[in-house]
């Protein structure tokens, strides 16, 4: 079952820099691969019902926060789209057992854009 939270929490939680947001089903096969340990369990709603999923990255020595959905929140510029779009094709046209490895490489490739910003 996931857990409501809000943009606060999240914001107290990672930092403004280590939080960013993708729209709904941009990187949608990419997040049915994600960690288990990454798994959505979060989401923040509105006035207008469901604004996004909340899928916090912790662990090997990752620590962010990616935000997906109608209205999700965080940092966002081409570099990301592009790294996004990047890894949802290459995760499409993999072979099933490929593609856990392939949305941790996508996991690390964010991770270290953030550490060059």
């Amino acid at each position: 079952m996931k857990t409501k939270t809000s943009r606060k929490e999240v914001y107290e939680h990672f930092g403004k820099n280590n939080v960013v947001q993708f729209g709904y089903c941009s990187i949608e096969r990419l997040e049915n691969y994600l960690p288990q340990s990454s798994k959505s369990f979060h989401y923040t709603r509105g006035v207008y019902g469901w604004n996004c999923d909340v899928y916090c990255i912790e662990g090997d020595g990752l620590f962010f926060c990616i935000t997906s959905g109608y209205r999700p929140f965080g940092r966002y510029d081409e570099k990301i789209a592009e790294i996004g779009r990047k890894y949802e094709s290459k995760i499409s046209n993999a072979p099933y057992e490929n593609r856990g490895s392939i949305a941790y490489d996508f996991l690390k490739q964010l991770y270290n854009y953030f550490q060059e910003k």
